[in-house]
């Protein structure tokens, strides 16, 4: 997969799986329809509250790939401090593992692996025009005040 002139090799995951580049962009490809058909659009902010493995790395390329923005969360977060980004942030949809107890009232949520099982086969090409002034990606800081703050990429 190509993405802005970078060229996307293997990753392997902390299980020691190797995902290559024609399976990270099977997957990219069958998460974004995924979003597509729940709805998520262009600008729409869409959460994913796990990392370090190659799941979130495709969850990340499936939600740019439609023109969403992420807004990427340390799955270690307490229950109160994800509702308060979550209200904060107020996300199309959540994203999580699929080992994940995650329980957000009013939010989707979604565990993009679990979901792709059920896509039409040959029903994942999503044509998407980005544009240089879209958001990308909001960080937040682990602030003290208990009001989030965050960056917008």
């Amino acid at each position: 997969m190509n993405i802005s002139g970078l060229t996307l090799g293997r990753i392997v995951d902390p299980n020691g799986e190797i995902h290559s580049t024609e399976k990270i962009e099977r997957r990219v490809n069958q998460g974004a329809a995924v979003l597509n058909d729940r709805g998520v659009c262009r600008g729409d902010c869409v959460v994913i509250a796990h990392s370090g493995t190659a799941q979130f790395f495709e969850d990340l390329l499936s939600t740019w790939l439609i023109g969403a923005y992420a807004v990427c969360l340390n799955e270690a977060l307490s229950s109160f401090e994800l509702r308060n980004i979550v209200d904060f942030v107020e996300p199309r949809i959540l994203l999580h593992k699929s080992n994940q107890k995650i329980s957000v009232e009013g939010t989707e949520l979604c565990c993009l692996p679990d979901c792709r099982k059920s896509l039409v086969p040959g029903n994942t090409k999503i044509a998407f025009d980005d544009q240089l002034d879209d958001k990308a990606l909001v960080l937040f800081t682990s602030g003290t005040t208990g009001i989030p703050k965050g960056v917008v990429h």
